[in-house]
C-alpha cells in the first residue's frame, strides 16, 4: 500500500505498480558542429507513476479520496509518497480513473514530479541602514506667509536670528512667497 500526503491529510492507494521514468527535451534543428550539444538539450527531470485502486475502507469513500487528490493537483500542493519509493517536495503531473472492475472503489493511475529545491547561489546583499528622518521639534512655530513679511519682521515678532529663518526656510530675502508655510520658531 501507497501513501500519499499532503500536512495531515492522507490518501492510501493500493498500488499494483510503481515505475519511474527520465526524459530531456531534445532539440530538433541541426546543431552547428563544435557546440556544445548541452546547448541544444535540457533534462527535464525524473517521473514516477502509480498504479493501483482507490477503495471504500474505514469511513472514508474513494470519491472522496480521489477529488481530494484532483484538488491538490489544481491547487499545486506539495506531496509526500511512501510507496517502494520515497520521496518529499512532488506535484501531481496527472491523475486519471477507470471503473473496470472494482466494486467498492475504481483504478487509479497518478503520475507524480518530484520537483528539485535549488539552492541559491546568489548572497542576500545586505541593505545599508536607512537613514533617520529628522525630527521636527515639537515646540517649532509656523505662519502662512503675508504680503510684507520679512525675515527681519520675524526677528522682531519671535526673536528667532535672522541666519536661522533663513537657514530653516531657504528663501532668498526679497522673494518669501506669499501664501507659502514659514517656520518662525
Amino acid at each position: 500500500m501507497a501513501l500519499i500526503q499532503v500536512g495531515n491529510t492522507k490518501i492510501y492507494v493500493v498500488n499494483t505498480s510503481e515505475g519511474d521514468a527520465s526524459s530531456a527535451n531534445v532539440s530538433q534543428y541541426p546543431v552547428e558542429s563544435g557546440a556544445p550539444i548541452t546547448d541544444n538539450m535540457m533534462y527535464m527531470g525524473g517521473q514516477v507513476t502509480v498504479s493501483g485502486f482507490l477503495l471504500d475502507e474505514k469511513g472514508s469513500t474513494a470519491e472522496k479520496a480521489y477529488s481530494t487528490l484532483v484538488d491538490w493537483q489544481k491547487n499545486v500542493k506539495w506531496i509526500t509518497y511512501r510507496g517502494r519509493m520515497y520521496f518529499k517536495n512532488a506535484v501531481i503531473q496527472d491523475v486519471s480513473r477507470s471503473y473496470d472492475r472494482y466494486k467498492n472503489g475504481f483504478g487509479v493511475t497518478i503520475t507524480l514530479q518530484p520537483i528539485r529545491i535549488a539552492k541559491s547561489i546568489w548572497e542576500k546583499i545586505p541593505q545599508p541602514p536607512v537613514a533617520k528622518q529628522p525630527v521636527k521639534p515639537s515646540n517649532a512655530v509656523y505662519v502662512t506667509v503675508q504680503p510684507g513679511n520679512t525675515y527681519w519682521g520675524w526677528w522682531q515678532q519671535y526673536g528667532t536670528s535672522i541666519q536661522q529663518l533663513r537657514d530653516w526656510n531657504k528663501w532668498p530675502d526679497r522673494f518669501i512667497p506669499i501664501g507659502a508655510r514659514a517656520r518662525v520658531k
